[in-house]
């Protein structure tokens, strides 16, 4: 008897070592979880207490009513279930972006998504957003928001972003604040359109004076207002071409509210409804003057590589005094749509063109509407199929030879020189390519030369308008005729150009990379911690093993052990809470 309970106590010891070998691994684990959780609870305690002037409300409570708050202050917020729409939009997205270690977004990654969003649902250039020339992490997204919103609601939000990040519901609230702050915006301005007809915005107006209004709604969306307030309809259309198809374009809408509404007059909400409609609405509606620039382009002769030589981009504008393709050398240095690797013959990179700051439609205080991105339809069916941020070029490659765009043809078969590239910028991170850096990006550019545009490295170009640029440079955007002539009278290149290879190493990525872990899951600061921390468990154990060793002998020379007996049980006492403790944090984490 005596021989199966020592034994038993030897098998008990065993078992202890098995089981400690795996807890080791997992108690730094737990110590850390519990060291955060602590530090949080202090600091909500803390702010908690701070003392707050009267009227205003303390971090606690914005945290507890922030939808509630955005949605009373910012009724469009929830108005035909936007935040629901913008989720939904923002997921694929969100999905392949690089998360930090809460599984959330950062600010660079937020800024990227917001700008992205917007680009694509509406044309829109929230400014604040945009890079501009810059890294993504130059500025907050939530910084977007600062004299727009109560300074405790921008507060929460950097808060909250630069403390455990942005979850897909967060970022879909910003993205409607944003929204919301736009939609305002537009609401002033139809309140001076009102105010120019004089008409008062209290009375239901008929379809003639809607209309009306509405001409002066866009006349102050798409010039400045000294000049809305004074131009004609037939100067209009001189001015802007396609006036007599936008004002087609607002009466659709306006139609279309009247249907839904079953209204035969307007109020001034109903005519709110049209304009956020027509906001909406425009960036896409316009965007088929930029398709139409696009293949102007494209038929000057861009050999397939998106590039037209300066001096056929200045033949429009010398022989036909047409009022278009004029921008100066410098200027479209400046923009980033112009490609002089070769000095003697620089070639406008249609992409980067279309989209530049010199073809937005419309410029309000908070964004602009200019040309889409066609990159933007290409890299959401990559992101989607991929979900993730990273890939193996391998896969990249399978689903780009099957993805047509509107001027590549699908499937194909990838050039050597594509696929080499590809290798190139995933060798950069250990053999997968990150899918929002800079690399990737270029190579996009390399795959889809009339759609993705050229990612220039960060401070190299410095986007601005026409006017942006006249009061910093003090002279025209456009290029004097004698320019023109200088440019045209250029030999042409001998050699032509059968596949475009514009590349540079540089890489730039939205988070800093982090480096993959070894065979084991483990990076080698981590095993070699892991072994030192093994070691201390494996020794507490063997201490405490010598517990019941010491009871076996007092059972065998018939001694009196209850002393004994106390300091075993408080010995053994820590073996299974702590396992518990495990138990839990790892079904917590299998959940994530």
């Amino acid at each position: 008897s005596v021989s199966f309970h020592s034994f038993h106590l030897l098998f008990c010891c065993f078992t202890f070592f098995q089981t400690w070998k795996n807890m080791a691994m997992k108690v730094v684990s737990f110590l850390f979880v519990a060291s955060d959780l602590i530090t949080s609870a202090q600091s909500r305690a803390f702010r908690n207490q701070e003392a707050t002037a009267p009227g205003m409300m303390n971090s606690a409570e914005v945290k507890k009513t922030l939808l509630q708050e955005i949605e009373d202050n910012f009724a469009s917020v929830g108005k035909r279930g936007r935040l629901a729409r913008l989720e939904v939009a923002l997921k694929p997205l969100f999905d392949t972006l690089p998360k930090n270690e809460h599984g959330n977004l950062g600010h660079s990654p937020v800024r990227y998504a917001l700008h992205r969003i917007f680009v694509q649902r509406h044309g829109w250039y929230i400014k604040g957003l945009e890079p501009d020339g810059d890294a993504w992490n130059t500025t907050s997204p939530a910084g977007v928001l600062k004299d727009r919103v109560s300074s405790y609601v921008e507060e929460l939000f950097e808060e909250r972003l630069g403390g455990r990040g942005f979850n897909l519901h967060d970022t879909a609230v910003l993205a409607a604040t944003l929204e919301h702050l736009i939609h305002d915006e537009n609401k002033n301005r139809l309140s001076k359109a009102y105010e120019a007809g004089k008409i008062s915005p209290l009375v239901t107006i008929n379809r003639g004076q809607a209309d009306a209004i509405l001409d002066t709604y866009m006349k102050l969306h798409l010039l400045s207002e000294d000049l809305a307030n004074k131009v004609t309809d037939k100067e209009m259309n001189q001015i802007f071409p396609g006036w007599g198809q936008t004002q087609q374009f607002v009466r659709e809408i306006r139609s279309e509210i009247e249907r839904s509404t079953k209204v035969s007059k307007l109020s001034f909400e109903g005519m709110t409804t049209v304009v956020e409609e027509v906001g909406e609405r425009f960036g896409h509606f316009q965007d088929a003057e930029c398709g139409a620039m696009k293949t102007k382009l494209i038929s000057m002769g861009d050999g397939g590589i998106g590039r037209v030589p300066l001096a056929d981009f200045y033949k429009t504008s010398m022989n036909d005094d047409a009022f278009e393709f004029q921008e100066s050398e410098s200027y479209l240095r400046e923009l980033g749509a112009l490609d002089d690797t070769d000095p003697s013959h620089p070639s406008v990179i249609i992409p980067n063109y279309i989209q530049s700051s010199t073809n937005c439609i419309a410029s309000e205080s908070l964004y602009s509407v200019c040309c889409l991105n066609e990159c933007e339809q290409l890299m959401s069916h990559l992101e989607k199929e991929i979900d993730a941020p990273e890939a193996e070029p391998s896969r990249i490659a399978a689903i780009v030879a099957s993805l047509p765009s509107s001027t590549v043809e699908a499937p194909r078969a990838l050039s050597s020189t594509l696929l080499g590239r590809l290798d190139e910028a995933a060798a950069v991170h250990g053999g997968t390519v990150q899918l929002h850096g800079r690399l990737f990006g270029q190579w996009m550019h390399n795959a889809f030369p009339r759609e993705c545009p050229f990612p220039h490295v960060s401070g190299a170009t410095n986007p601005q308008t026409p006017d942006e640029w006249m009061s910093e440079k003090g002279q025209e955007s456009f290029a004097s005729k004698s320019e023109m002539r200088k440019y045209a009278e250029m030999p042409k290149p001998t050699t032509e150009i059968q596949e475009l290879d514009h590349w540079t190493t540089e890489e730039e990525l939205l988070v800093p990379f982090a480096a993959k872990p070894d065979k084991e899951g483990r990076s080698t600061l981590w095993f070699v911690f892991s072994v030192v921390m093994l070691s201390a468990a494996l020794i507490s154990v063997a201490s405490r093993a010598a517990a019941p060793i010491k009871t076996a002998k007092a059972a065998l020379t018939g001694a009196s052990f209850s002393g004994d007996m106390k300091q075993i049980k408080s010995e053994m006492s820590w073996a299974e809470p702590v396992q518990s403790s495990m138990m839990r944090l790892r079904s917590r984490g299998d959940r994530r």
